[in-house]
């Protein structure tokens, strides 16, 4: 038992003129915050793979707004040590030894290849050429056909290789280790040069942690003793060294014509140096010379990357920083799930999701005092991560699925203490799944699969689940599906895919049949969030730009379009709630703040829905200022990870607070800094 006061808030919220709210703002939700690993960015996709230690990797559209798109989740005791793009494929290595190539459309393998040296430290490729340095000191050499073919090894060389990096031209390869820095002959597989770092204690190695090839012929290494060391490849010896961390430096990156490369570390600072011409006795001579410093994580930084003028940056403290240089300014992302992290229920249940347990709370009432109470903590078996979790509307079925098993259970609230009973389904149709939705009566659950198929189920008075129909999504939707909504009546049911498009399917009485209803035009982003209207039957629509769309399920025509903002949005919207008192009004929830848009201007007729040209279709999806509209800011926080109405007149709003991740983190580099004591 937990009393409401210290875990839960309870302010009135106004939404607008007429109709207030109370705001239940809980701060329990404390998620393990998960280091970055490694990151990978794919220039012409515009996409940033990264990693993290508990072996997930996570896809990120970074084109505009950054936005994850889709997550792999990693098997228990797995790691993940480096990501490289191949063109469109994802690879991936860890301490298996095993080079992974991922189907990014289900989210799983599709080919997995074993090379020689035991576990595999670094990875990088050049055209169709990837090459991968390991434990026992082999760089092993694969070719991208149409699967990945391994070639051969070079020379072994004594100790692990830590990270490795081809030259632009290809024809040259370096790598860092304990001590040393080499460069290799590509095609004959043979060491070139062999540099050795000088020691800064006899008795401490240095290792070198990431390395870097540019253009000229130089090399650039960041080794444990701080130092960023620029060497001259055709001849084998260092030109240039600078102490630029004041302890280990773990990372590197450069930018597209190669004048500046950023560096940073155990200190968690990150600093940028630019390749400045300058004259020498009587000579123009080129020197690399610090130029910005950026204080952006409290934790080790691990892993940089580079977008143009955007840094990406992640490290322990497991936020993902986007920074830019001019102007200056940086966003910090949440390690939050992909998924909406709870859920509310009639009876005032709240779930939340975790990576691989689950906790259902009772929430307390406004109107009496009563205390908030921890019914239920439940984790996946061997601790696998949960892909998908939820808990039906009354409140008695929770089910969720990893990438290997699926389960049910029946809840009963009521009971002291709560009680948990396993439900057994033996249809074939019940199995894995990525998304999982009840129908508002908790008589229906629909499970959307990788494969982009949607097994629908009713849910019998003995707790069976009857299997009804398969929907095949594929001709619709081309790409994994991310979102997917239900109307309260049960009879509209509308999937978001990644690429771009919206399909609502809809409950035909007389076939007893799911059949679809319409397919929204495609726009030039992806959406971010959506719902369907309670009373209306109007589906809310939100992108990555910003634009949002009412779209009349009934009627068959748009009612509403905005461009929230005239720029890039800060940050993608996650939740869209709609208030049944006024169906003029939506509030919108990002990873900053809450607030609501108004129309303004009544609806006037809009385009009909696909029965009509496609390009009557797009002229409003496509338009900014289709509707006057008023916008609202009801509250900013950090953190906020989920938003919905518990009842009529409540509203549930979940925000981790940062000082509950920084606590679970381990202690920062201590520096003196002057003037303290």
């Amino acid at each position: 038992m937990v009393p409401s006061c210290e875990k839960i808030e309870e302010n009135r919220m106004e939404v607008d003129q007429r109709n207030k709210s109370h705001l239940h703002t809980v701060r329990f939700y404390t998620p393990q915050p998960r280091g970055i690993s490694c990151m990978a960015y794919n220039a012409e996709k515009e996409k940033l793979a990264l990693s993290r230690v508990d072996a997930s990797v996570e896809l990120w559209n970074v084109s505009g707004t950054p936005f994850m798109e889709r997550v792999i989740f990693g098997a228990p005791n797995a790691s993940v040590e480096a990501l490289v793009w191949l063109g469109d494929n994802l690879f991936s290595a860890g301490l298996s030894g095993e080079i992974v190539h991922w189907n990014l459309r289900s989210l799983e393998p599709q080919q997995s290849l074993l090379v020689t040296g035991s576990s595999i430290w670094c990875m990088d490729v050049h055209g169709s050429t990837l090459a991968a340095g390991t434990e026992e000191g082999y760089l092993n050499i694969c070719r991208m056909e149409d699967f990945l073919v391994y070639e051969r090894a070079f020379d072994k060389q004594e100790g692990r290789i830590l990270c490795c990096k081809f030259a632009p031209s290809g024809e040259f390869l370096a790598t860092g280790s304990v001590d040393t820095v080499r460069v290799w002959n590509v095609q004959n597989g043979n060491a070139v040069h062999r540099m050795t770092l000088s020691r800064v204690e006899m008795r401490k190695e240095i290792i070198v942690w990431a390395i870097q090839y540019l253009p000229g012929n130089v090399v650039a290494s960041a080794d444990s003793a701080g130092r960023i060391i620029f060497w001259d490849g055709k001849l084998g010896s260092q030109t240039e060294c600078y102490q630029a961390q004041k302890a280990d430096a773990l990372c590197l990156a450069i930018n597209e014509d190669a004048t500046k490369i950023f560096i940073s570390g155990t200190e968690p600072v990150i600093r940028s140096y630019t390749l400045t011409s300058m004259k020498k006795d009587n000579h123009v001579v080129t020197k690399w010379v610090k130029s910005v410093e950026k204080h952006l994580h409290t934790h080790d930084v691990k892993a940089l990357a580079l977008n143009g003028n955007n840094l990406f940056s992640g490290g322990v403290d497991s936020h993902l920083v986007v920074s830019t240089f001019s102007p200056t300014s940086s966003k910090k992302f949440a390690p939050l799930l992909r998924q909406s992290c709870g859920e509310v229920t009639q009876n005032r249940l709240l779930l939340l999701k975790h990576r691989n347990h689950l906790e259902i709370w009772q929430l307390g009432s406004v109107r009496e005092f009563q205390k908030l109470q921890k019914l239920l903590e439940l984790q996946s078996r061997d601790s696998e991560a949960m892909t998908c979790s939820t808990l039906s509307p009354n409140g008695e079925i929770l089910l969720y699925s990893t990438d290997t098993q699926i389960k049910a259970f029946h809840f009963d609230s009521k009971c002291q203490p709560a009680l948990l009973s396993p439900i057994k389904i033996i249809t074939s149709q019940f199995s894995p799944c990525l998304h999982a939705i009840f129908s508002q009566d908790s008589k229906m659950v629909f499970l959307v699969k990788n494969s982009g198929e949607v097994d629908i189920f009713v849910v019998t008075n003995q707790m069976d689940f009857d299997h009804i129909q398969t929907i095949d999504t594929h001709k619709r939707i081309k790409d994994l599906i991310h979102l997917v909504t239900l109307s309260n009546c049960g009879k509209y049911l509308a999937l978001a895919g990644l690429c771009n498009s919206v399909v609502v399917w809809r409950f035909e009485e007389e076939s007893q049949r799911w059949k679809r209803h319409i397919s929204l035009p495609k726009y030039t982003n992806p959406a971010t969030a959506m719902r369907i209207h309670s009373s209306s039957l109007r589906l809310v629509v939100a992108y990555l730009d910003g634009k949002l769309i009412e779209y009349d399920l009934e009627e068959l025509k748009f009612t509403f379009s905005v461009q929230i903002q005239e720029e890039i949005p800060q940050r993608p919207i996650n939740s869209v709630v709609l208030d049944s008192r006024n169906p003029d009004l939506f509030i919108l929830q990002d990873e900053k703040m809450i607030f609501s848009i108004k129309k303004v201007v009544e609806a006037e007729d809009g385009e009909e829905g696909e029965n009509t040209e496609n390009a009557k279709k797009s002229k409003i999806l496509n338009s900014a200022e289709n509707k006057k509209f008023s916008k609202k800011i009801i509250r900013e926080a950090k953190n906020l990870a989920f938003l919905s109405w518990l009842e009529d007149e409540e509203i549930v709003c979940v925000e981790i607070p940062e000082d509950s991740l920084i606590e679970q983190l381990p202690p920062p580099l201590k520096i003196k800094k002057y003037g303290t004591g």
